[in-house]
Protein backbone atom coordinates (compact mmCIF):
# COMPACT_ATOMS: atom_id res chain seq x y z
CA UNK A 1 0.00 0.00 0.00
CA UNK A 2 1.42 3.40 -1.06
CA UNK A 3 0.58 6.72 0.32
CA UNK A 4 2.25 9.87 -0.31
CA UNK A 5 2.84 12.39 2.46
CA UNK A 6 -0.66 13.98 3.01
CA UNK A 7 -2.20 11.74 0.68
CA UNK A 8 -2.58 8.30 3.22
CA UNK A 9 -4.21 5.02 1.88
CA UNK A 10 -6.84 3.57 4.59
CA UNK A 11 -4.89 2.42 7.44
CA UNK A 12 -2.30 4.91 7.67
CA UNK A 13 -1.25 7.52 10.33
CA UNK A 14 -2.48 10.50 7.99
CA UNK A 15 1.07 11.56 7.37
CA UNK A 16 2.11 12.02 10.95
CA UNK A 17 5.64 11.48 12.32
CA UNK A 18 4.25 10.02 15.62
CA UNK A 19 2.12 7.37 15.94
CA UNK A 20 -0.87 7.43 17.94
CA UNK A 21 -1.81 5.05 20.47
CA UNK A 22 -3.89 2.40 19.82
CA UNK A 23 -6.92 0.90 22.09
CA UNK A 24 -5.18 -2.89 22.11
CA UNK A 25 -7.74 -5.54 23.43
CA UNK A 26 -6.59 -6.19 26.80
CA UNK A 27 -5.01 -9.79 27.56
CA UNK A 28 -8.04 -11.65 27.95
CA UNK A 29 -8.29 -13.05 24.87
CA UNK A 30 -5.37 -15.00 26.30
CA UNK A 31 -7.53 -16.50 28.56
CA UNK A 32 -6.30 -14.40 31.34
CA UNK A 33 -8.06 -11.57 33.49
CA UNK A 34 -7.44 -7.70 32.07
CA UNK A 35 -5.36 -6.47 34.77
CA UNK A 36 -7.34 -4.16 37.02
CA UNK A 37 -7.09 -0.44 35.77
CA UNK A 38 -6.07 1.69 39.28
CA UNK A 39 -7.77 4.92 38.37
CA UNK A 40 -5.99 8.14 38.14
CA UNK A 41 -3.14 6.09 37.60
CA UNK A 42 0.47 8.40 37.78
CA UNK A 43 2.00 8.55 34.78
CA UNK A 44 5.45 9.70 35.79
CA UNK A 45 6.64 6.02 36.55
CA UNK A 46 5.59 4.77 33.56
CA UNK A 47 7.23 7.51 31.46
CA UNK A 48 9.28 4.93 29.55
CA UNK A 49 7.10 2.50 28.97
CA UNK A 50 4.27 4.57 27.77
CA UNK A 51 6.84 6.19 25.45
CA UNK A 52 7.80 3.10 23.93
CA UNK A 53 4.09 1.66 23.37
CA UNK A 54 3.69 4.57 21.75
CA UNK A 55 6.56 3.95 19.17
CA UNK A 56 4.67 -0.12 18.74
CA UNK A 57 1.50 1.19 18.38
CA UNK A 58 0.55 -0.31 21.11
CA UNK A 59 -2.20 0.67 24.01
CA UNK A 60 -0.68 3.75 26.06
CA UNK A 61 -3.08 5.04 28.94
CA UNK A 62 -1.44 4.83 32.04
CA UNK A 63 -4.12 3.31 33.66
CA UNK A 64 -3.69 0.06 31.66
CA UNK A 65 0.28 0.83 31.42
CA UNK A 66 0.12 0.32 35.15
CA UNK A 67 -1.54 -2.93 34.95
CA UNK A 68 0.38 -4.10 33.12
CA UNK A 69 3.60 -3.70 34.61
CA UNK A 70 2.33 -4.76 37.98
CA UNK A 71 1.56 -8.03 36.35
CA UNK A 72 3.74 -10.87 37.08
CA UNK A 73 2.41 -12.64 34.44
CA UNK A 74 3.89 -10.03 31.87
CA UNK A 75 6.38 -10.23 29.15
CA UNK A 76 9.28 -8.22 29.54
CA UNK A 77 11.65 -9.20 26.69
CA UNK A 78 11.72 -5.91 25.37
CA UNK A 79 12.42 -4.08 28.60
CA UNK A 80 8.97 -3.17 29.75
CA UNK A 81 5.66 -5.54 30.14
CA UNK A 82 3.81 -6.81 27.53
CA UNK A 83 0.21 -8.78 27.59
CA UNK A 84 1.24 -12.40 25.56
CA UNK A 85 -1.38 -11.00 22.65
CA UNK A 86 0.79 -7.41 22.44
CA UNK A 87 4.14 -9.62 22.27
CA UNK A 88 3.10 -11.53 19.45
CA UNK A 89 1.61 -8.67 17.80
CA UNK A 90 5.32 -7.04 18.23
CA UNK A 91 7.22 -10.09 16.75
CA UNK A 92 4.22 -10.36 13.85
CA UNK A 93 5.30 -6.72 12.73
CA UNK A 94 9.00 -7.60 13.01
CA UNK A 95 8.90 -10.34 10.99
CA UNK A 96 6.25 -8.82 8.54
CA UNK A 97 9.27 -6.15 7.67
CA UNK A 98 12.18 -7.93 8.34
CA UNK A 99 11.05 -9.80 5.22
CA UNK A 100 10.85 -7.06 2.87
CA UNK A 101 13.44 -4.17 4.14
CA UNK A 102 16.76 -5.45 2.89
CA UNK A 103 15.19 -6.46 -0.88
CA UNK A 104 13.45 -3.28 -0.71
CA UNK A 105 16.54 -0.85 0.97
CA UNK A 106 19.23 -2.07 -1.72
CA UNK A 107 16.38 -0.96 -4.57
CA UNK A 108 15.88 2.57 -2.71
CA UNK A 109 19.37 2.86 -2.15
CA UNK A 110 20.09 2.44 -6.01
CA UNK A 111 18.24 5.69 -6.78
CA UNK A 112 20.35 9.03 -5.67
CA UNK A 113 17.10 10.64 -4.63
CA UNK A 114 16.92 8.18 -1.33
CA UNK A 115 16.78 10.11 1.92
CA UNK A 116 16.30 6.65 4.13
CA UNK A 117 14.06 5.25 5.83
CA UNK A 118 12.20 4.22 9.44
CA UNK A 119 9.39 1.93 10.74
CA UNK A 120 6.50 3.15 12.90
CA UNK A 121 4.98 -0.29 14.61
CA UNK A 122 1.41 1.51 14.36
CA UNK A 123 0.04 -0.05 11.06
CA UNK A 124 3.05 -1.05 10.41
CA UNK A 125 4.17 2.26 8.50
CA UNK A 126 7.08 2.48 6.52
CA UNK A 127 8.30 5.80 6.12
CA UNK A 128 10.77 6.75 2.80
CA UNK A 129 11.96 10.13 2.49
CA UNK A 130 13.26 11.31 -0.91
CA UNK A 131 14.41 14.31 -2.81
CA UNK A 132 12.62 13.77 -5.86
CA UNK A 133 9.16 13.65 -6.28
CA UNK A 134 7.12 11.43 -3.94
CA UNK A 135 5.26 8.61 -7.13
CA UNK A 136 9.20 7.88 -8.55
CA UNK A 137 9.66 5.67 -5.49
CA UNK A 138 6.07 3.98 -6.62
CA UNK A 139 7.88 1.36 -8.91
CA UNK A 140 10.51 0.58 -6.36
CA UNK A 141 7.69 -0.21 -4.01
CA UNK A 142 5.72 -2.66 -6.62
CA UNK A 143 6.62 -5.86 -5.72
CA UNK A 144 5.93 -4.99 -2.03
CA UNK A 145 2.28 -3.84 -2.80
CA UNK A 146 0.68 -7.63 -0.57
CA UNK A 147 3.68 -7.42 2.07
CA UNK A 148 0.92 -6.36 4.63
CA UNK A 149 3.26 -3.35 5.20
CA UNK A 150 1.98 0.16 4.49
CA UNK A 151 4.38 2.61 2.72
CA UNK A 152 4.47 6.77 3.32
CA UNK A 153 6.77 8.30 0.85
CA UNK A 154 7.75 12.18 1.93
CA UNK A 155 9.72 14.81 0.04
CA UNK A 156 12.69 16.28 1.87
CA UNK A 157 15.40 18.44 1.04
CA UNK A 158 18.41 15.95 1.88
CA UNK A 159 19.44 13.33 0.32
CA UNK A 160 20.88 10.33 2.57
CA UNK A 161 24.10 10.75 0.52
CA UNK A 162 24.45 14.35 0.87
CA UNK A 163 23.97 13.74 4.61
CA UNK A 164 26.72 10.79 5.02
CA UNK A 165 28.79 12.96 3.27
CA UNK A 166 28.21 15.99 5.48
CA UNK A 167 28.78 13.00 8.57
CA UNK A 168 32.35 11.99 6.87
CA UNK A 169 33.41 15.94 6.94
CA UNK A 170 32.33 16.64 10.34
CA UNK A 171 33.64 13.53 11.75
CA UNK A 172 37.40 14.48 9.77
CA UNK A 173 36.67 17.92 11.39
CA UNK A 174 36.55 15.80 15.13
CA UNK A 175 40.12 16.62 16.32
CA UNK A 176 39.87 20.41 15.14
CA UNK A 177 36.90 20.77 17.30
CA UNK A 178 38.18 19.58 19.80
CA UNK A 179 41.31 21.66 19.81
CA UNK A 180 39.09 24.91 19.45
CA UNK A 181 37.03 23.72 22.47
CA UNK A 182 34.03 22.24 20.72
CA UNK A 183 33.68 18.91 22.26
CA UNK A 184 31.57 16.50 19.86
CA UNK A 185 29.84 13.40 21.08
CA UNK A 186 28.94 11.66 18.17
CA UNK A 187 27.60 12.13 14.72
CA UNK A 188 24.86 10.46 13.25
CA UNK A 189 22.09 10.84 10.43
CA UNK A 190 18.69 11.75 11.71
CA UNK A 191 16.50 10.32 8.86
CA UNK A 192 13.08 11.69 10.08
CA UNK A 193 13.97 15.30 10.68
CA UNK A 194 16.19 14.70 7.37
CA UNK A 195 19.30 16.44 9.32
CA UNK A 196 22.86 15.49 10.61
CA UNK A 197 22.57 15.44 14.24
CA UNK A 198 25.39 16.70 16.09
CA UNK A 199 25.46 15.79 20.08
CA UNK A 200 27.47 17.82 22.02
CA UNK A 201 29.45 17.68 25.57
CA UNK A 202 26.96 19.74 28.06
CA UNK A 203 30.18 20.89 29.49
CA UNK A 204 32.33 22.13 26.76
CA UNK A 205 33.94 24.85 27.55
CA UNK A 206 33.20 26.93 24.76
CA UNK A 207 29.53 28.20 25.01
CA UNK A 208 29.02 29.26 21.61
CA UNK A 209 29.87 25.65 20.42
CA UNK A 210 26.04 25.45 18.93
CA UNK A 211 26.40 28.31 16.69
CA UNK A 212 29.91 27.79 15.50
CA UNK A 213 29.07 24.57 14.35
CA UNK A 214 25.80 25.62 12.43
CA UNK A 215 27.91 28.74 11.05
CA UNK A 216 30.09 26.38 9.95
CA UNK A 217 28.05 23.22 8.00
CA UNK A 218 25.31 25.40 7.50
CA UNK A 219 21.40 24.05 8.30
CA UNK A 220 21.68 20.73 7.74
CA UNK A 221 22.75 20.16 10.78
CA UNK A 222 21.12 19.96 14.38
CA UNK A 223 22.86 20.36 17.69
CA UNK A 224 21.74 18.30 20.90
CA UNK A 225 23.48 18.45 24.09
CA UNK A 226 24.77 15.41 25.20
CA UNK A 227 27.90 13.90 27.82
CA UNK A 228 29.18 11.40 26.48
CA UNK A 229 32.50 11.41 23.54
CA UNK A 230 32.26 8.37 21.62
CA UNK A 231 34.68 9.48 19.11
CA UNK A 232 34.31 8.84 15.55
CA UNK A 233 30.88 6.83 16.10
CA UNK A 234 28.28 8.36 13.47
Amino acid sequence: MFAAAGQPEPGSLDGADTPHPTAAPGPSSDGQPEPGSPEGADPAPFEHAIHFRVSLGLRADPAYVAAVEADPSASRVLEIALTADELRQVEATQETVASILVPLTRKLEADPHFAGLYLEFAGPVLDIATTADPSTVEAALRDFRNSGVVFRVRRVSNSLLELQQLQDQVTRDWGDWMDAGVQIASVGVDVKANLLEVMIVSASSDPDSAARLTARYGRRITVVLGSKIVAGVG
